[in-house]
């Protein structure tokens, strides 16, 4: 089975972006886990369990969210699913909208990132609206490495 779950938040919203998504500052996190909680459980709890395969989670920014919220969210994903033996976990990260260190990523089962490096050429990223660097995007990278990501 492949689940994407969609992560709304952002510090801001991209010129090019055509995506639902609440501004970071603006809160409900929470609110919005309790609620993808009770979707899960809504889908899945008259089925058997099923193996997933691939779980892409995009957005929006989803490295804003906190790793103790995607703990909720595994912990009510794993009530009803089961995880296959090579199971890829996604999480897309912005680099420079991280709300923990990328360890806690790797920690909780996440084993793949999908970075949002639209350039390395910093006019550009600013026509872009983006609110990273290209120092930033590398120094990015290098963190994710150090943290097992490769």
């Amino acid at each position: 089975m492949y689940l994407y779950l969609h992560i709304p938040f952002c510090k801001s919203k991209c010129i090019y972006c055509d995506f639902a998504v609440v501004l970071y500052k603006y809160g409900g996190q929470q609110a919005y886990v309790d609620a993808a909680c009770q979707e899960i459980q809504a889908r899945f709890k008259n089925i058997p369990p099923q193996p997933i395969t691939t779980l892409y989670v995009g957005g929006g920014t989803p490295s804003l969210l906190p790793a103790s919220l995607y703990q909720q969210i595994f912990d009510c994903l794993n009530q009803y699913t089961t995880s296959a033996d090579n199971v890829e976990i996604t999480l897309e990260i912005n680099p420079e909208a991280m709300a923990d260190d990328s360890a806690a990523y790797r920690a909780l089962g996440f084993n793949r990132v999908s970075v949002g490096i639209q350039s390395f050429d910093d006019a550009e990223l600013k026509k872009l609206s983006r609110i990273h660097t290209a120092q930033h995007a590398i120094d990015a990278i290098h963190r994710l490495n150090k943290a097992g990501f490769n």
